[in-house]
């Protein structure tokens, strides 16, 4: 496949460039509008993305890894073993079919789970634990992965609305993870999830 090239989006008649990237499994697709608004995400399983049909719709092809967006970007990591040119046409559908109704805010989490919403209150706690890892892992673990470290959610208490974490590997003796990253954590969670929790390290 030529490395760089152009396909109409018939959505909006906008041109889909298609770059390679430093990393010879991953490949660049750069539109002329935001695909998402503010910040990064990624997901490894479509399972992750229901509510964002073209992210589900990419990771339900058969050799796709994995799905990054960021701005007017998505990179789309395949397996080891798949061929991107096998894999291209059936990507190129799953944009054309879901583009036109892609939502660029991409919540984390679908519309009405979240707590402030109201919909969440019947959630156990073992369930309100889940969706907070599902966020975390599409946001702030990769960075803390890659620094050697991890992030472990001990428990939540609903009626205080308080999550409380520990770091483990090289984060739990960086003073830096116990403040900056707590605070970033803090507010992913009160724009995702519910703007009231509060979140502390044991």
């Amino acid at each position: 496949m030529d490395p760089t090239q152009t396909t109409d989006q018939p959505a909006s008649q906008d041109t889909v460039i298609i770059e390679r990237t430093a990393h010879p499994r991953a490949f660049k697709f750069i539109f002329a509008f935001d695909i998402k608004r503010t910040g990064s995400v990624s997901f490894t399983s479509a399972n992750q993305c229901r509510h964002i049909p073209l992210a589900a719709g990419l990771l339900d092809i058969d050799g796709i890894s994995e799905v990054y967006f960021s701005g007017n970007v998505i990179v789309i990591t395949r397996d080891r073993e798949a061929d991107w040119d096998a894999l291209e046409p059936a990507v190129k559908e799953v944009i054309q079919n879901s583009i036109a109704t892609h939502d660029p805010e991409m919540r984390y989490m679908p519309p009405g789970m979240a707590a402030g919403d109201g919909e969440s209150g019947g959630m156990d706690t073992e369930g309100v634990l889940s969706v907070i890892n599902n966020i975390l892992d599409q946001t702030v673990r990769p960075y803390i992965h890659s620094h050697g470290g991890e992030l472990e959610l001990l428990a939540f208490d609903p009626e205080k609305n308080e999550l409380l974490v520990t770091y483990q590997g090289t984060c739990g003796h960086c003073a830096f993870s116990t403040e900056g990253t707590l605070y970033l954590i803090q507010d992913i969670l009160r724009e995702e999830y519910d703007p009231r929790i509060t979140v502390k390290v044991a």
